[in-house]
């Protein structure tokens, strides 16, 4: 006989339960409203968060709406706030519209900086469009394509910016795991900002011609967009370094989703860089935790920066450093690339080679030492057009080796030397074919 399964309850529960990454939703939009009604506010950028779990919990699902939507919909420029929250049906339990944004509010906008009407947003998006201007200076500047890109350094000091923090800190936890907001009364925070520029002034597609009357009615406001659009960010903390410089650390480094796989984040990291390797009092640049995307960003940054200006920056090195340092030789001299060049390239994976080329990524480049390393390493399989020798698996495996020494001394008992062996081994040719994509991905720029 077969068994008689009730699925009323189980399908009923599956109905009135939400995926919290699907129901939140942001927006930024990019021009104002068309008759003063945000709700026909012009072409806005959207994207889901790809964590909820800081707010939802770690199931990120709510229980008790049907097809629930909160969507946070940003002014591009200004990131001014309003909220829009609905849903079809509420189930009769202990439910309230409430309970879809509440867990939200901490990391949002104090309330008297929200827009909690569509007419009070649609005066903000009015205002943006017509002469918003990020807070902070212009430090650098890019292009992508035919656009153009603008990076702005601020701290909480920076007038407009701690408001503006407030409006964005919700991003990181969005998209980047593990994130948190920073402490805003610390003054050892920096950050970059990223801002999209149009090419043109928002209310001057072009001159008036000499006969147009001067009643003329203004271009309508969907003709507007913002003047600047708000892309990306980068965060940093200074320490101490003994015994008289400062060590600067990426805490995070955040492209929103409309405008990722276009090279921002090469872009934003590429500039970092090159500010701390000019900056005297800085001794040394690194990244809090990096996830595996910020890793090959961070590689292929470090090897670009490498193969570009090490010429440049060895000329007048730094004191105790090599005025002829192997790298150099390395990355710039043409015949280390030949054939019969191969014992030059084999001195190169020895440990002396190896040691004083550390010693000008550490303190030219700024690098970390494990950074530095790997950042050698790669450019010797440069050198070696990407085939590798059995000196330079020697060199790699023996870094690798140093880097797990306690974790291998705990297994003695359960590997013997060729199981030992051939796990470093293992580790060698991830780490190979890691490297092989970090040259690829230069090799693109």
């Amino acid at each position: 006989m077969r068994a008689v399964v009730d699925t009323t309850a189980r399908s009923t529960v599956s109905t009135w339960k939400a995926d919290t990454n699907a129901m939140v939703s942001v927006e930024l939009v990019r021009s104002p409203a068309t008759g003063g009604d945000a709700a026909n506010a012009g072409a806005a950028a959207q994207f889901h968060p790809t964590y909820t779990y800081p707010f939802y919990g770690t199931d990120e699902t709510v229980l008790g709406y049907l097809r629930p939507r909160v969507t946070l919909r940003y002014s591009a420029a200004s990131l001014a706030l309003h909220l829009v929250a609905s849903y079809d049906e509420k189930s009769g339990g202990e439910v309230s519209h409430d309970s879809l944004v509440t867990p939200l509010l901490e990391y949002l906008p104090p309330h008297e900086d929200q827009c909690f009407d569509e007419a009070k947003f649609a005066k903000v998006l009015e205002a943006d469009a017509r002469a918003f201007v990020p807070p902070g200076h212009q430090v650098h500047q890019y292009e992508v394509g035919d656009e153009t890109f603008e990076l702005f350094q601020c701290k909480f000091t920076t007038p407009g910016f701690k408001k503006l923090y407030d409006r964005f800190k919700i991003f990181p936890m969005f998209l980047i795991e593990a994130a948190t907001p920073v402490d805003a009364d610390d003054a050892r925070w920096d950050f970059v900002l990223v801002y999209r520029k149009r090419s043109t002034s928002p209310t001057s597609a072009r001159p008036a011609a000499a006969d147009t009357p001067a009643s003329s009615s203004p271009a309508p406001d969907h003709a507007r967009t913002m003047p600047y659009e708000f892309v990306g960010m980068a965060s940093l903390y200074t320490f101490f370094l003994y015994p008289s410089q400062l060590r600067r650390r990426l805490a995070q480094l955040l492209i929103l989703p409309p405008f990722q796989r276009r090279g921002h984040a090469q872009h934003l990291y590429a500039y970092l860089l090159d500010a701390m390797v000019r900056d005297r009092e800085v001794g040394q640049f690194t990244i809090e935790d990096p996830s595996d995307a910020m890793d090959a960003i961070r590689d292929a940054g470090d090897l670009a920066y490498l193969f570009s200006r090490i010429t440049e920056l060895v000329s007048t090195p730094p004191k105790g450093t090599p005025a002829d340092p192997p790298i150099a030789r390395l990355v710039t001299d043409p015949a280390l690339l030949t054939p019969e060049k191969g014992d030059v390239l084999a001195a190169m994976c020895a440990f002396p080679a190896k040691l004083s080329a550390l010693a000008t990524l550490t303190s030219v480049f700024k690098l970390h030492r494990r950074q530095a390393e790997r950042v050698y390493e790669m450019a010797v399989l440069h050198a070696l057009r990407g085939r590798p020798t059995r000196e330079f698996r020697l060199m790699v495996k023996a870094r690798i080796f140093r880097a797990n020494r306690d974790a291998l001394a705990a297994l003695d008992g359960e590997l013997d030397a060729a199981e030992r062996v051939n796990k470093i081994h293992a580790a060698y040719l991830d780490v190979l074919k890691e490297y092989r994509a970090r040259l690829a991905a230069v090799a693109r720029r």
